[in-house]
């Protein structure tokens, strides 16, 4: 990573490729895994070919368009490999550290994304309180729903809620409590939707309660079974706490190999209803995890849960706006996940369920993608 920044810094051509590069050892190593050396010697022949005697830096800094700026905004420098690259050129590249009064700094949401990812929350806080002087951040929901949860997370009540206030007043949001990164103000719904407003949904949910409770026994085998769960990486579980693995089940292939019976359970469901399923996963959280509050990406859609594996029901519960509920083996759940939820564990034993994303029955006429949504 540090040779990769090394070639950016350069400031020629090839910075793009550079970037590439650093982008890709900076991923392997906050990934737990080791920079392979094939990637070190790419980006050191790379810096090679595209500067064989690097300027001075002095030259490169006096320069109003310094294209790595962008770089030392997410700098994440390796100190053991500084040596080498210091015999590779005759200059060392700076030591930048982000927000520092000295060097000017453009950040981005996609900065304080990876910051808030990583659990920097300081970092997260700083960089959206200084977008958030910009009118077009001071509305955008995505950028003050990060801040708003950031805060809360730093266990900031009070800054949270006159922030979530100023952005309510503003029309970011209609209620303090529902804060997705995409709001769409025309969609009617509450934490726990009353299922019987929407006829269709009513009837999909019945469908999907008879045909849980005959493929419960089934699915338990199969989820138990499944090597493939990976852990949940939108770092929204309590730091130290315990584990929490969701193992999306949409995703070509992996459902048909691992989760048979959820797959002809998601078949059927579409088959025999008119619920638009836009995505599923298997959820297990593990003793010791808790969730920390958060809102969903969009109030275009509702998740139902599926109690697969409930062996404590009164240990692990869903809050969502304040109300508490928890999950039972066979028996649905409906919640907009738009609004602030989180999850406790204090049992003993793992729980998992089926989470099914279908789209808000004010949009089924509609045709979208979960990315899209």
């Amino acid at each position: 990573a540090f040779v990769g920044y090394t070639a950016s810094d350069l400031g020629l051509g090839g910075w793009s490729r550079a970037v590439s590069l650093a982008g890709k050892a900076e991923d392997s190593m906050r990934n737990g895994m080791r920079c392979t050396s094939s990637l070190l010697q790419r980006a050191m022949a790379r810096c090679s070919s595209v500067c064989p005697h690097p300027p001075r830096r002095s030259s490169l800094l006096s320069s109003s368009q310094d294209p790595s700026q962008k770089l030392y905004s997410r700098q994440r420098l390796a100190d053991p490999l500084s040596p080498l690259a210091i015999r590779k050129f005759s200059c060392p590249p700076p030591q930048r550290s982000l927000g520092t009064s000295s060097v000017p700094c453009s950040h981005s949401i996609e900065d304080a994304q990876h910051a808030m990812k990583i659990n920097d929350l300081e970092t997260c806080v700083k960089i959206l309180s200084e977008l958030s002087s910009q009118e077009k951040f001071a509305l955008d929901p995505q950028a003050q729903s990060m801040l708003c949860t950031s805060l809360i997370w730093l266990d900031r009540r009070d800054k949270a809620e006159q922030a979530i206030a100023n952005a309510v007043s503003r029309g970011v949001w209609k209620h303090a409590m529902q804060r997705p990164l995409k709001f769409f103000p025309e969609l009617e719904s509450a934490p726990f939707p009353d299922a019987s407003k929407f006829p269709e949904v009513q009837e999909g949910l019945q469908v999907m309660q008879s045909m849980g409770e005959q493929l419960l026994e089934e699915m338990q085998t199969d989820v138990f079974l499944c090597k493939a769960h990976t852990e949940a990486a939108e770092g929204l579980q309590d730091p130290g706490g315990g584990l929490w693995t969701y193992t999306k089940v949409n995703t070509t292939g992996l459902f048909e190999v691992n989760f048979p019976s959820v797959r002809r359970f998601l078949l059927r469901l579409q088959k025999q209803t008119k619920l638009r399923v836009v995505g599923a996963g298997v959820s297990t959280i593990y003793p010791g995890c808790n969730i920390r509050p958060h809102c969903g990406p969009s109030n275009r859609c509702w998740d139902v849960h599926l109690g697969i594996s409930v062996p404590e029901p009164t240990s692990c519960y869903l809050n969502v706006a304040g109300e508490s509920r928890g999950w039972k083996e066979g028996e649905l759940l409906l919640f907009d996940d738009s609004y602030e939820h989180s999850v406790v564990h204090r049992g003993k034993l793992p729980r998992t369920i089926l989470d099914v994303i279908i789209v808000h029955p004010m949009l089924q006429d509609r045709s979208f993608s979960l990315s899209e949504i």
